[in-house]
């Protein structure tokens, strides 16, 4: 993998996302990184064209591409199927798909991850399905950006892979991801080192944001400045007394969502615990979330930025935009390339993939066939002068 880089791309409600990375000496390396908000409305030409703009203007060399779907608009399911055999699972997940999702399944585009075998001849799966439509609309924005992904992942596949890439994961423990975005925020439970449920929350840093906009009656930016200035006050602390109700109303909020998903996560594995919480993106940042949290959830919880370790003294510049918090990720997406261990999906329609097939096959064909031409013509070259020489010696 050495000297190959892979460019993760995430196009999110509230923002679009870029991270170029490779794999050098000192393990995974940001290579090129890039955001800007996302423009308003569904038009995929104007998005696509930010999207084109941002790469152009950052001068990124784009190669291998990978895209993801949001959280929000992905569904999985955690079933147990009868096989240890990959190609059987397969058949099964089709089999059992319109049990499992609340659409059928004619219309979404399906893949599932491994998770491991239940020790009984079975194996458990994340089973993945984005509805058509969606991934339809997805692919659009890229196509007006001119770009084509090699795969279409689902973003708590990239926040999995980040934290994978920077070796966070040990067998003895679990641990509990969560990327707080503007909109939503995404959570991956890790159990023993291994991916072990996935889930949407509907709380972000934009709430609270429109919460204290609502209340005092400001405007987005002045209560942006009053997020940096007074973040979650602490008992000893007196900030204006309605900026800290709205923000611990805020905050316990996330804290029910993150509790649902450990209630899930011990049900689901018989009263096993989560060791710690971490926390990345834009919305994690307000002082004094993870001491809040901490105490909520009666689990340590603390502020993390796995993309600050890819940084090399090359990249420095990208380090503002790396502590805002924003590209986990996209990083993962790229990182999912690259690091071994990696998990991920693809819910690139089956047909276009079966149409890319088929133009490599036809390409190859015409490689093969011009280098047999090259042969061919070296030889008549070859014969050629062979005779002439022969004829030579004779006369």
């Amino acid at each position: 993998m050495a000297g190959r880089t892979f460019t993760g791309i995430e196009i999110g409600s509230r923002s679009i996302n870029i991270v170029q990375a490779g794999y050098g000496l000192s393990g995974l390396r940001l290579i090129a990184a890039a955001s800007v908000p996302r423009p308003e409305g569904e038009d995929a030409a104007v998005v696509g064209a930010t999207v084109h703009e941002l790469i152009d203007s950052e001068r990124i060399a784009v190669d291998t591409i990978v895209s993801c779907i949001p959280g929000e608009m992905c569904t999985t399911r955690v079933i147990t199927l009868p096989s240890r055999d990959n190609e059987e699972l397969k058949a099964m997940v089709l089999f059992e798909a319109d049990r499992h999702l609340p659409f059928p399944a004619s219309e979404v585009e399906m893949d599932f991850i491994l998770l491991g075998d239940t020790g009984d001849e079975s194996s458990e799966v994340m089973l993945v399905a984005v509805q058509k439509d969606v991934v339809n609309r997805h692919l659009a924005i890229l196509h007006e950006a001119g770009l084509e992904p090699s795969r279409i992942d689902i973003s708590p596949l990239g926040l999995y892979n980040v934290f994978h890439g920077e070796n966070v994961f040990d067998e003895d423990s679990s641990l509990l991801l969560v990327d707080v975005g503007a909109k939503v925020s995404e959570i991956v439970v890790v159990h023993k080192g291994r991916l072990a449920l996935t889930r949407t929350a509907p709380v972000g840093g934009g709430h609270l944001t429109a919460d204290l906009a609502e209340k005092l009656g400001v405007g987005l930016s002045e209560c942006e400045k009053l997020k940096q200035d007074y973040g979650l006050p602490g008992e000893n602390e007196s900030p204006p007394a309605d900026v800290m109700e709205v923000t611990r109303a805020w905050a316990g909020r996330l804290a029910q969502e993150l509790r649902r998903s450990l209630d899930a996560f011990r049900a689901a594995r018989r009263g096993a615990t989560i060791e710690k919480v971490l926390l990345t993106g834009g919305g994690s940042k307000l002082a004094g979330l993870p001491e809040f949290l901490t105490a909520a959830l009666g689990t340590k919880t603390v502020a993390s930025n796995p993309v600050r370790g890819m940084i090399g003294l090359r990249q420095r510049r990208y380090r503002s935009l790396v502590d805002a918090g924003g590209l986990a990720v996209a990083a993962g997406l790229a990182a999912g390339e690259i690091v071994p261990g990696s998990v991920g999906v693809t819910v690139f329609p089956l047909e276009l993939r079966m149409e890319r097939a088929e133009r490599k096959k036809k390409k190859a064909a015409a490689v093969y066939a011009l280098l047999a031409a090259i042969l061919v013509a070296a030889g008549l070259v070859y014969g050629s002068l062979h005779v002439g020489s022969v004829r030579a010696e004779l006369d």
